[in-house]
């Protein structure tokens, strides 16, 4: 094991500290895709990344320009294609929840994250 911490002692971010990190919903989102598409956002259809990126659309940010889904060009967004995609939440409590999921060290409850959030 050498010089490695012991298991009940990480440095890490406090939940002040998470809720500063992503103080609004631009910097969640930017977190998700960030972490999502490290190298560029691409369509959850067709994989490409031939994409229009911050079109104007309520909920859909993107824009595949190579695939057509009916009479229009698939739109999607960070959410698509994820077990975010279904859900009310904006991209602010997922990226906090998945954040302090990811950085326990015994895990979370959904029970737990559902009371925090």
């Amino acid at each position: 094991m050498g010089n490695a911490p012991e298991k009940s002692f990480r440095e890490g971010l406090s939940f002040i500290e998470v809720a500063d990190m992503f103080s609004d919903e631009d910097k969640a989102r930017e977190w998700i895709a960030e972490h999502r598409w490290p190298d560029g956002p691409y369509c959850p259809k067709c994989g490409s990344f031939n994409v229009q990126c911050d079109i104007k659309h309520k909920t859909m940010a993107h824009r595949c320009r190579d695939c057509y889904s009916g009479k229009s060009r698939t739109l999607f967004s960070t959410k698509t294609g994820t077990v975010m995609e279904g859900s009310n939440l904006k991209c602010r409590p997922w990226a906090i929840g998945i954040y302090m999921f990811m950085t326990k060290i015994k895990g979370n409850s959904s029970t737990h994250l559902r009371r925090e959030l």
